[in-house]
Order: structure tokens, then sequence, then C-alpha cells
């Protein structure tokens, strides 16, 4: 069905798609959707999800979405997502530079490098690994965290690059072009670190749009130390207030 949808701009697979066995593998090489903008994968098994998306070539995508499925059909287990993460890295030409035409001129199925917006729910991994995973993503504009694990954030930390020759270090980031940030239920100080050490004069560009969604618990209160540092680093703190702010306020 996908092979006759040339013209698809978002596909959506959520859980299990096709099933791969090894006969219809033999007859399946790659699933080509060139006018696909939009992915949104959400998985299982990861080593089943590598597999699919191994079959995709994705020439124009531009927004992705990754969800670890699991953690809603067992909401008490935690799966690392290092398995789909360390896959989206190694299948990038400057990781791996074994994917080529018949002529030798090296193609990448899924560009990382194109798309614009990334939304991440679910995962769960070391900062090494997303530190690894966001080098794929040099023009990101748009990132959003739901329940993601905080190495996430600490991954895109700026860090400081040896100057060959120079007596000061420079400083780069993973996500350089990175604008907007969303993030739900993450730590609050782990957040003001971030989008304080990327506001730094001769450091990186600033994050324009900062916003963080208390869905688990409830936002710190107005007249709160955390509250007040949030707001004063320009983040902009959503949520149901504590029972007692509200009583305090009629």
């Amino acid at each position: 069905m996908l092979e006759s949808s040339p013209h698809l701009e978002q596909l959506s697979i959520i859980g299990w798609g096709p099933r791969l066995d090894p006969e219809s593998l033999l007859n399946v090489n790659t699933i080509a959707l060139p006018s696909l903008t939009k992915l949104t994968f959400g998985f299982i098994d990861m080593a089943y999800g590598t597999q699919l998306l191994s079959l995709f070539q994705l020439p124009s995508l531009r927004e992705l979405g990754l969800e670890d499925v699991d953690r809603v059909v067992s909401p008490l287990e935690t799966q690392d997502s290092h398995q789909i993460l360390q896959w989206f890295y190694s299948s990038q030409p400057t990781a791996r530079a074994s994917f080529a035409f018949s002529d030798g001129v090296p193609i990448n199925p899924i560009p990382l490098q194109s798309v614009r917006k990334l939304e991440l729910q679910s995962i769960r991994s070391s900062r090494e690994i997303f530190f690894s995973f966001f080098q794929c993503f040099p023009n990101l504009v748009s990132l959003s965290c739901l329940d993601v694990s905080d190495e996430a954030l600490e991954a895109l930390e700026p860090y400081a690059v040896d100057g060959m020759g120079s007596s000061s270090a420079k400083v780069s980031c993973r996500c350089p072009t990175l604008r907007e940030l969303h993030c739900q239920d993450s730590n609050a100080e782990l957040l003001v670190s971030l989008v304080s050490s990327r506001a730094v004069v001769g450091s990186v560009a600033p994050l324009r749009t900062v916003t963080l969604e208390y869905t688990r618990t409830s936002r710190p209160r107005y007249d709160s130390d955390q509250y007040i540092r949030l707001e004063n680093t320009g983040i902009q703190v959503l949520g149901v207030s504590s029972s007692s702010e509200a009583s305090d306020s009629e």
C-alpha cells in the first residue's frame, strides 16, 4: 500500500506495522516515499522498529516524532530506548558511510539533517546516547520532550571544543539552530541551567521560546523560588496550580 502512495506527505505508525518475516523481506528492498514530510513512529519492540525503519527512504522528511509506546502498554516498566536512537545515529553518513547507490554515490535513507521539528515522547536513555542522537539534527528549530528522561536536556548543554592553535576554547552544542523547546514534567533546575548556558554571550544562539508543562504534579506556586527562577530565565510555566495556591487566591 505504501509503495503505491508516492505522494503521501504524512505517515503515522504506532506499535506494529506490517509483518516482517524473512520471505517478505526478500520481496521488499526499500519503501520510497519521496513526498513524505512528517513521520510519527511509535515503537514497542525496538528490534522490529529498526528493521522496519531500515526499509524506508524519506528524502523530504522535515518533522519526526518518536514514542516508546511500551510505556503505555507497561507503565511500570522502564525501557531504555538506546537501540533505536543509536540506529538513527548510525544510519547517517557522518557516522556510517555504507549506504550507496550502485555507482558508489553515498545516500541517506532518512536525512535527519533536514528535520526542522522533533517530538520525543516517553524516551529514556543516557546522556551519551542523546548526545550522539542530537548530533544528527544540525538544523533543528523546534523540539518537544514529553515525559523524556532528563539526560536529553543534559545532552543539549553547551560544551567546550578545543581550539587548535588557540589559547581559548570554543563553545559548541548539539542542535545549534534550536529556537523552540517544549518540555513536559522535566527537571526545572536542569531546564533553567540549559536555557541560561545557551544564552551566554559568545556561546551559542539562545533559545527563544521555552515552556515547561506540569502534567503529573502541580506546577510550582507563583511565589516559590523555583517558579521565580523559571520566570526570570524566560521559561513559560504551564499546568494546574496546587490547591493551596488556589485557596490563597480566593
